[in-house]
């Protein structure tokens, strides 16, 4: 370990003891917060510690100040602006000032403590994480009809290209437009493109109709140049939001692995994902019909429909419209949500693996996170549940109980 690690965790101990002592300045408290943050495997390691030197410095020190509850308070203190400028209550001051007397242990432990567990992240992360991170990293990729691939991360805004029967232009904040250059076509035509959207990432498009659809992470997209003057045939593969313009005669329809949704002018959500083992219509405004091979279903405004992959048919439900919708609109919500459907979630989102320790599988857990705050947030608010708590190497990372 360098000196600069030693440094790091004498420091990181110091502000614990006088964060105890309730000395910390505003901009001592924001760095701690960080640290925080960006350390889950630390933070847990320094509440068992803490927990255990306090333990052994009186025996009745968790019962007679609830110890875990007054450790949960800290924590969340220290993550909760609007708590940084209030007073705590008493008992949680008699805990302050008890942690505290004991202090003098603790930052020795502590600094020994994150030594050693820096120094095992400083090996970690010279190990082939850094690698593992750069072979992942891929771009929103558009595929044209006559194969031609475009990275459309690296174009500058502006006309791509003119196919036949349409002009692609990339449009300012990932905005992808189809500009058709001629009448609907008579017939469906087998060459289409392909908008290819990955893990960590989001993208829009403006079909030739004129239609809006936003992509989620790990999404394909599939479409012509121009429609069939019949219909406006469209191939999805995991998730998508669609805000579709009106023509009463000029059908719009999804096709995913095991359903069809058709529109004739509405708002709507599917998520459609290969690996997931149901689909999920839902309808924002207007009405959809959701079709597999033997049966159909209509749909009103604010209901869902699940589509079990295996079975035949639907059930139709009351939805949760910002659940469905809100990660269009950089938010996660999970309401309920198993850790294993939750983590998938995150992995999409943010382009990471998970392992799950089978003690925790099928726990639920609820939340509502920015996507623009960052996987660390999300970690750090789920282990504050008490539940679970997670260990980070790269990009997989495990879940504990």
């Amino acid at each position: 370990m360098n000196q600069n690690n030693i440094e790091r965790a004498l420091r990181i101990s110091s502000l614990v003891k006088r964060y105890l002592n309730e000395t910390l300045s505003e901009q001592e408290r924001q760095e701690l917060d960080q640290w925080f943050m960006q350390h889950p495997q630390e933070r847990k390691d320094v509440q068992n510690l803490l927990q255990q030197k306090l333990r052994d410095y009186s025996p009745d020190a968790s019962k007679k100040y609830g110890l875990e509850q007054s450790y949960a308070q800290l924590i969340s203190r220290i993550s909760d602006k609007e708590l940084r400028t209030s007073k705590p209550p008493t008992s949680f001051r008699t805990f302050y000032q008890f942690a505290a007397a004991a202090a003098v242990v603790i930052i020795v432990s502590i600094g020994m403590l994150l030594f050693r567990r820096q120094n095992y992240t400083y090996l970690e992360a010279n190990s082939g994480a850094t690698k593992f991170q750069t072979a992942r990293a891929k771009g929103v990729e558009l595929t044209l009809t006559n194969g031609k691939k475009f990275n459309l991360e690296i174009q500058n805004a502006g006309v791509i290209a003119s196919e036949q029967q349409a002009v692609i232009t990339k449009q300012k904040g990932n905005v992808l437009s189809y500009q058709s250059t001629q009448a609907p076509q008579e017939e469906n035509s087998n060459a289409l493109n392909t908008l290819t959207i990955p893990r960590g990432k989001q993208y829009q498009i403006v079909l030739p109709d004129g239609s809006k659809v936003w992509l989620n992470a790990q999404s394909t997209l599939s479409f012509p140049n121009n429609f069939n003057k019949n219909e406006r045939l469209v191939s999805l593969v995991g998730e998508g939001y669609f805000e579709v313009n009106h023509f009463s005669a000029w059908p719009f329809r999804v096709k995913t692995q095991h359903q069809q949704v058709e529109v004739l002018g509405t708002v709507f959500n599917i998520s459609a994902y290969n690996d997931d083992s149901q689909g999920v219509t839902t309808l924002v405004t207007g009405s959809v019909k959701v079709s597999d091979q033997k049966k159909s279903q209509l749909l009103k405004p604010g209901q869902l429909a699940v589509k079990v992959n295996s079975a035949v048919g639907f059930s139709i439900e009351e939805a949760d419209i910002a659940e469905a919708t809100d990660w269009k609109n950089g938010k996660l919500v999970f309401k309920d949500e198993k850790i294993e459907s939750l983590t998938q979630t995150l992995s999409r989102t943010f382009d990471v693996d998970f392992d799950i320790d089978e003690r925790i599988k099928g726990q639920h857990f609820s939340g509502n996170f920015s996507i623009k705050n960052g996987l660390n947030n999300v970690l750090r608010n789920l282990e504050q549940t008490g539940a679970i708590y997670f260990k980070v190497n790269g990009r997989r990372i495990s879940v504990m109980p």
